[in-house]
């Protein structure tokens, strides 16, 4: 399928202004062997590099070279580089992974990692599970834009040990910005072709103890006519606002807040059930969402023994129209309920870090027909109970092995 974003966006108009002031077992091996004079190069270079730390090869962060998974980063430089609005164009370049769209842009969007399903790929944001309850879990790559993120981390492979079931094929992990600076603030304004329009804005305040960030974000298009029989457009419209704050009132404690809302339209055509091919029509579809979360984190013992409280919570809602005329709604929510500890020791020449973690989930699930009389309106719950125990170990500062276990409750 061509890609449409970019086609018309290759000659647009852009303004940009910027300023700065259930049980399953995991094993995982992961063996390094530099040599002892490149580790004494690396402490003795004060000046090089920073160590790069991974937020999703574990239960906690750690450095990139003692987790034994296959991760790709793409980090804030990579996604201005490609500077498309919707984040399922940047994740088209990382290997092991498929992106599906079955017609023009706003149509459904599936990614499946190294040929899993597509409910079987776990989406995080700032630790929330964007993954839709009511989808069968799986989240529609079509109303995730690119605005405001600054990391994307691809975990490829089974990880349902520490994330559990949806993570089967793997996790993507999306890290919003923070600002670096004591003043943060950029606009940006694009139009183009097919009545494309891209505008966006961010703003971030930084101090000793606080880091804010808010960004807002609006994609639009007319799209194209899916159907060959029709002339009548399928367009597309996003508007995404993002929130998050981290704070630091004491050496011991960290705080943090979330909270991204989504607002997407999208038109649609139908497909012949005979002949499989597309028929014009005026369908259209609205999607809305809430991503929200809160959590604290102690550290005790000069940071060798932290506990993490945290909700989430996700709250979608879909609803369908034909002809203006309402053809039914579909709605769920998740909060989850997470405590998380770590303790780290050392012991003559190996490190340990072992994590435990109880998580609490429940589920609503919300569907409505075109009449209060319609056979598939219904209300429905789930809840579920999550143990999750993790063992990583690093021996001589080479050979690293983790180990996990959890087992869920429905």
């Amino acid at each position: 399928m061509t890609n449409r974003t970019n086609h018309p966006l290759l000659q647009a108009t852009r303004i940009v202004a910027t300023g700065a002031a259930a049980g399953c077992l995991l094993v995982t091996t992961a063996a390094l062997a530099a040599g002892d004079a490149s580790k004494e190069n690396r402490k003795a270079d004060s000046a090089g590099p920073l160590e790069e730390i991974l937020v999703t090869g574990t239960r906690t962060p750690l450095a990139r070279e003692r987790i034994g998974v296959t991760v790709s980063v793409l980090d804030q430089d990579w996604l201005a580089a490609r500077d498309v609005p919707q984040l399922s164009f940047v994740l088209r370049d990382l290997p092991g992974l498929a992106v599906s769209r079955t017609g023009p842009v706003g149509s459904l969007t599936q990614i499946r990692i190294r040929g899993a399903e597509a409910n079987h790929t776990l989406v995080l944001l700032d630790g929330i599970e964007m993954n839709d309850p009511v989808s069968g879990f799986e989240l529609d790559f079509a109303d995730v834009l690119t605005a405001g993120l600054a990391r994307v981390e691809l975990v490829r492979g089974a990880t349902s040990a520490l994330y559990g079931s949806e993570a089967l094929g793997g996790v993507i992990q999306l890290v919003s910005r923070l600002p670096e600076k004591a003043r943060e603030w950029r606009l940006r304004a694009e139009g183009g072709s097919f009545g494309t329009l891209r505008s966006e804005g961010y703003a971030g305040m930084r101090t000793q103890t606080t880091a804010a960030a808010f960004t807002a974000a609006f994609y639009r298009t007319a799209g194209v006519s899916a159907s060959p029989t029709g002339p009548e457009r399928d367009g597309y419209r996003n508007v995404t606002l993002h929130g998050r704050l981290r704070a630091t009132p004491s050496e011991q404690l960290t705080v943090g807040l979330v909270g991204r809302f989504v607002d997407a339209r999208s038109e649609f055509d139908n497909q012949d059930f005979f002949t499989g091919q597309v028929v014009d029509a005026n369908n259209r579809r609205r999607f809305t969402a809430f991503y929200g979360r809160a959590d604290a984190q102690l550290a005790l013992l000069d940071g060798r023994w932290t506990h993490l409280l945290a909700v989430d919570l996700t709250d979608t809602a879909t609803r369908n129209f034909a002809d203006d005329a309402f053809t039914g709604r579909f709605a769920g929510t998740r909060t989850k309920f997470t405590y998380q500890t770590v303790a780290r020791f050392s012991t003559a020449a190996i490190d340990h870090r072992v994590t435990g973690a109880v998580e609490y989930e429940r589920f609503r699930f919300r569907v409505r027909g075109a009449s209060p009389d319609a056979p598939q309106n219904q209300r429905q719950h789930d809840r579920q109970v999550s143990v999750v125990g993790e063992y990583h170990i690093g021996v001589l500062d080479r050979l690293f092995l983790d180990a996990a276990i959890r087992h869920d409750d429905n």
